[in-house]
């Protein structure tokens, strides 16, 4: 690869109302390094009593005539920026339900069903809220404790994984919210995406929180494949995970090492998407694919959307009218829209709808 990496602003309008930004701005600050790994790394299987090592490169992978030399780095570099305009449109914004018991949400997951309607998980207050397709608040639904991440699993079904406990619910979405069977689990499943009907991928984490997975679990509660994640020593909750269009890869985004991370089904690691510099730069949060296998990846303090390549090469940096505390991101079922959930300093609690150009 070469190091010539393009820097695209997104320029962002608001169809409704008055735009509260003009141009985004050419300082990609937020820029990180990608980093491909040579095709023979495989992450590590998991293993009961296997400490974790702090670099993938150390670890004790199946390829060990792999050094660091075999590795191409692509560095973004500020000073060959070349910013084009890629328009993208707020279409409009809505506050999301309040709660009786004063707790502040936090608003961790959110998926579309092929209907439009949307379910979102508030971890802090132990409940998923339905919207309907033109975002009115329908009900809220408890579960507890700390519901977090949710997806898509039939027409009417969602499965929702949670902060410290081993399981994973299932619930029919109907003109009311009714719960379906409930699957223990040998780990706490942070994160989850449907393979299929009757097939989750999930990250997952030990009960003390100390190292991080991820893998195939059946809808019965079988574990099929479980790997650890690279350059594990992950202890924050917040990962996000998500899969391209053929299902054969996974996207993993992880907080505390500031890295996206693109990974086979089969342990196998492609690519990666380290976020550089201080902490203003930015923490990855939500994840998302479009229809071109194109990743969007929330990134918290920078308050922006870095959009990367299928080999987590960055694209495009969107900070235009991107609301304070982004943290959940999904596509609606055309692709052509995303949601994305917030809460800024002022504990307003948004729900914000774009469309992409």
């Amino acid at each position: 690869m070469g190091s010539g990496v393009t820097h695209v602003a997104i320029i962002v309008t608001e169809t409704n109302g008055k735009p509260e930004d003009n141009l985004a701005t050419s300082d990609t600050g937020d820029s990180g390094e990608v980093v491909r790994l040579a095709s023979g790394i495989q992450a590590q299987k998991a293993s009961p009593n296997l400490e974790f090592e702090s670099s993938v490169l150390d670890s004790d992978c199946k390829d060990d005539s792999v050094e660091k030399d075999n590795i191409d780095k692509v560095t973004n570099q500020k000073s060959q920026e070349t910013l084009k305009e890629c328009k993208v449109c707020l279409l409009r914004k809505f506050i999301l339900s309040g709660v009786n018991n004063g707790k502040d949400p936090r608003y961790y997951g959110i998926t579309c069903l092929s209907d439009g309607r949307i379910v979102i998980t508030d971890s802090d207050n132990n409940r998923c809220c339905l919207y309907d397709s033109s975002y009115n608040h329908v009900l809220d639904f408890m579960l507890s404790p700390g519901p977090c991440g949710i997806c898509t699993v039939d027409v009417d079904e969602v499965a929702v994984a949670f902060h410290n406990e081993n399981k994973i619910q299932f619930l029919k979405i109907g003109d009311q919210i009714q719960p379906l069977e409930q699957i223990s689990t040998e780990r706490r499943c942070v994160s989850i995406v449907a393979l299929n009907k009757v097939e989750l991928v999930y990250v997952g984490t030990t009960n003390d929180a100390s190292t991080y997975y991820y893998g195939v679990i059946t809808r019965d509660g079988q574990e099929k494949s479980c790997f650890h994640i690279p350059r594990g020593d992950i202890s924050y909750c917040n990962v996000y995970i998500a899969l391209n269009s053929s299902k054969t890869r996974a996207y993993i985004s992880c907080r505390d090492v500031r890295t996206v991370y693109c990974v086979g089904l089969d342990g196998i690691v492609y690519f990666e998407y380290k976020i550089e510099g201080d902490e203003n730069q930015g923490y990855p949060l939500g994840i998302q694919l479009d229809r071109k296998n194109n990743v969007y990846v929330v990134v918290m303090n920078s308050n922006s959307i870095h959009r990367l390549s299928p080999e987590c090469q960055l694209q495009q940096i969107a900070k235009n009218m991107i609301p304070t505390y982004p943290r959940a991101i999904c596509f609606q079922q055309s692709c052509d829209n995303f949601l994305l959930t917030s809460g800024d300093a002022r504990n307003l609690h948004v729900c914000y709808v774009y469309e992409l150009k």
